[in-house]
């Protein structure tokens, strides 16, 4: 009965599934079947409507919810693909490249600018036909006149050393008073006095001339300052000038003396390397000589004196007893302490043949204070007015020359000369005999400094760069430099230096693994008034290989006379390949090898920042300063426009760059210790490097101490060795030493100067790493898919295979049965 029962039934369901629709016959056999949770109660027949209802918003709402958080995760994804994770590097670090190493020394070295303006006369003649002509038949000053106006457009009274000064100087206020300095230099000595006129005339001659201001080797040019009209002074009034005939009366009348006073300043000015400046002064002075009718003794030979100083009994120069017999000295001065005569014994003995009229006395102390030192032409308040015209007139001339039109024609033969006027990093040959780097070691070898450095322009002018390569694309600047630096290279093949080029140094941890150098200021070859710091010792940019050095915003400072430590550290910046095949605007960073810049092949944050900011300003102000590279379209800024370039750059912001970070990289931070340099004795010979007998610095720091222990009788091979003892004057420096008082010195010690010692190096065995990898791959976004799914409806991949199954197999296999159901009825 019960078997009957059950076949009944079944055959009653086949047939209502026949006569179900495939769709709904499906889907009911799926929910019986399948593993997602909650299907299988959506499509119980047995359950009450409203429960299968309730089922079905619970799926929903928990698909719903999966749904939701997948692309939720997926946008997050897109907005960010990379994972950035920190570690230590330790076995890599050796791989790291050493960080670029630049250094600069406040000052220029006019005396090299020299040798190279004439090289460049020399050139320029022989391009030119009408040189060999012209070199037979024209002076050497006259060459050089038209060569000037030429090649730099000088056709006004500014030397090219005033060029130099402007074009490197951060304080342009000072360049119209170091010119006007300059021009009453050439005229007189330092310690000369002048006049307030004579100091106006002396500039304003100068400013005024067409005349070249470089001279040719042993031409003179005799400078006349006078006035053609005599002048007489009252006892209120102060001498305007020593050049002219000048009589002093005095408002008293009694027997005087007329002094005629001629005062004449010539000045020799030789080569365009040294100058030599005189004062002469010729003073003649007649005197009528007062005598009294009673006087008949010989005459004493006794200087002038004032008759108030003496009294009755004293001895006038060990000769004779003055005015024994009177009461007073003043008396027989007639009340006006003119020529007096004294008697001795009873009989009248002329004991003085000039006494001084204290009035006069006093005109002649004022006309002679009236006379100044020259530094008084730049600190009496009483010339401001007539400076502020001289300067007006010389800022005008070099805004002329140094005009945005001509700064594009002479900008080539500018950056030579600029490029030879800091103080040289290394010797060349013909050009300079001292230099900055005196000894170079790495990683404890000894290195040629050629080898390691090289010269590179920043914000400071050239300065010596180790570990630095070029990131600039192919430009009229980057050729420049190219030629500039072949120029050097030749120059040191002809001396037999080293020349090689390096690959870019490694790092490797400690103290002797480190760059250490031995620097030299220099400061005997400084020329006056290009010195622009405020401290005394060298600048330091540590950086990046291709980042340019922005000295004025990281450059740090090393003292001279000191060893100094430099302790560098930082971090990394690493990548992983997978996000190779991530887009940049998706892993927000760039390589080295993908520059979109227009100035620099190689891509780093630091250099797009640097472009952006260079490009904008170069728009706002119609020009680039020389020393940073060019923007094409743009010429060179003159010095003012420079100077308002420079300060508008510190002040840019990164908002419209589109810059984005490196993938990889480094950034640095250094620290710094220094001890005094010690002094060479028997302690520390040829054990401290400096005063190694057996490998000698030059200078060394114990020769003059070794010349002193053979006194008078130094051997040549002691005498020849170059002490550390340096003159802080040449014999011409000293004329131009404006605070002459200081040229008095003599010689100071370059080991607590000039020189000094510092070595870089990684104290760390290891540095911070930050390494960015690919933050999600498909394969992780699908495994995010099967955890939401997962987790609100249990939904796998068998599930997935399940639903296929049922919704194509199953789904077809009840179409076609249901087919067959009504083609038999």
């Amino acid at each position: 009965m019960l078997r009957f029962t059950g076949g009944f039934l079944n055959l009653t369901m086949e047939k209502e599934e026949e006569e179900t629709s495939p769709i709904l016959r499906t889907a009911e056999r799926y929910g019986d079947r399948t593993t997602i949770h909650g299907i299988s109660y959506i499509f119980n027949r047995s359950l009450r409507t409203r429960d299968r209802f309730g089922w079905t918003v619970i799926v929903m709402l928990l698909f719903s919810y999966g749904v939701f958080s997948i692309v939720d995760t997926y946008k997050a994804w897109k907005e960010n693909q990379t994972l950035t994770t920190i570690r230590p590097e330790r076995a890599e670090l050796s791989q790291e490249t050493f960080p670029a190493v630049t250094i600069c020394a406040d000052g220029l070295n006019m005396n090299i600018a020299e040798k190279v303006l004439l090289k460049q006369l020399e050139e320029w003649e022989a391009n030119d036909p009408k040189g060999s002509r012209r070199k037979r038949e024209t002076s050497l000053e006259d060459r050089f006149k038209t060569f000037a106006k030429d090649v730099y457009g000088l056709d006004e009274d500014v030397d090219i050393q005033d060029i130099v000064s402007v074009m490197t100087t951060t304080n342009l206020g000072t360049i119209t008073s170091n010119k006007a300095r300059k021009d009453i230099l050439k005229k007189v000595k330092a310690s000369a006095l002048m006049t307030e006129q004579e100091m106006l005339e002396a500039v304003s001659t100068s400013a005024t001339s067409t005349s070249s201001t470089t001279q040719t080797a042993g031409s003179t040019s005799e400078i006349s300052i006078s006035s053609t009209t005599p002048t007489t002074v009252s006892t209120s009034e102060t001498s305007i000038s020593s050049t002219t005939p000048t009589t002093v009366s005095t408002s008293e009348t009694s027997t005087s003396s007329t002094t005629m006073s001629t005062t004449t300043i010539s000045t020799s000015t030789v080569s365009s390397s040294s100058q030599s400046t005189t004062l002469t002064t010729e003073t003649t002075e007649t005197t009528e000589e007062a005598s009294n009718s009673n006087s008949n003794g010989p005459v004493a030979d006794i200087s002038a004196f004032d008759c108030s100083t003496y009294q009755d009994g004293d001895v006038i120069n060990g000769k004779t007893t003055c005015c024994s017999n009177h009461n007073s000295v003043k008396n027989f001065c007639n009340g006006n302490d003119q020529c007096c005569a004294c008697s001795i014994g009873g009989f009248v003995r002329k004991v003085a043949n000039q006494c001084i009229n204290r009035r006069r006395r006093r005109d002649v102390q004022q006309n002679s204070n009236s006379k100044k030192p020259i530094i008084d032409f730049f600190l009496n308040p009483n010339l401001k007015e007539q400076k502020s015209v001289l300067y007006n007139k010389t800022n005008a001339i070099l805004y002329k020359v140094l005009s945005k039109e001509n700064m594009a024609k002479i900008y080539t033969s500018l950056f030579e000369l600029l490029w030879y006027s800091s103080l040289p990093c290394f010797s060349l040959p013909g050009l300079n005999s001292r230099n900055i780097l005196k000894r170079c070691t790495f990683q404890g070898v000894r290195y040629n400094c050629s080898e390691l450095f090289r010269t590179v322009p920043t914000d400071k002018g050239m300065c010596c760069s180790f570990n630095s390569r070029d990131a600039i694309r192919k430009s009229g600047y980057s050729q420049l430099l190219t030629k500039m630096r072949t120029k050097d290279l030749e120059i040191r093949q002809n001396s037999s230096a080293s020349n090689g080029t390096r690959e870019l140094m490694r790092i490797k941890s400690g103290q002797k693994n480190g760059l250490s150098l031995v620097l030299d200021q220099q400061s005997e070859s400084v020329s006056f008034a290009t010195m622009q710091q405020r401290f005394r010792g060298f600048q330091i940019f540590i950086g990046e290989a291709s980042e340019f050095p922005v000295m004025e915003d990281r450059g740090i400072v090393v003292d001279t006379g000191r060893y100094t430590n430099v302790d560098i550290s930082g971090y990394l910046l690493k990548a992983k390949a997978d996000i190779r095949d991530l887009a940049p605007k998706d892993r927000r960073c760039y390589f080295a090898d993908e520059s979109n810049l227009e100035l620099y092949s190689e891509y780093t944050y630091t250099n797009c920042r640097f472009e952006c900011f260079l490009k904008r300003l170069a728009k706002e102000m119609k020009c680039v300063p020389w020393y940073m590279p060019q923007v094409p379209g743009f010429p060179a800024c003159d010095p003012w426009t420079a100077k308002r370039f420079k300060h508008n750059l510190s002040r840019q912001r990164d908002e419209g760059c589109n810059c984005l970070p490196d993938c990889q990289g480094s950034s640095y931070i250094s620290r710094t210790n220094s001890a005094p340099l010690r002094r060479c004795d028997s302690y520390n010979i040829n054990r401290s490097p400096l005063c190694s007998f057996e490998d000698s610095l030059d200078p060394a720091a114990w020769a003059a101490a070794a010349k002193q222990v053979f006194g008078d009788n130094v051997p040549d091979y002691i005498e020849n060795i170059t002490d550390s003892q340096r003159n802080w004057y040449t014999d011409l420096d000293k004329e131009k030493e404006i605070l002459y008082s200081l040229s008095k010195r003599g010689s100071y010690d370059a080991f607590k100067e000039d020189i000094a010692v510092v070595n870089f190096y990684f104290g760390k065995r290891d540095m911070t790493a930050y390494v960015t990898s690919a933050k999600k791959t498909w394969l992780i976004f699908i495994s995010n898919i099967g955890e939401y799914l997962g987790l609100c409806l249990g939904i796998s991949f068998m599930s997935l295979i399940e639903l296929i199954y049922w919704m194509v197999i199953q789904f077809t296999r009840n179409s076609t049965r249901l087919s067959k159901h009504q083609h038999r009825e």
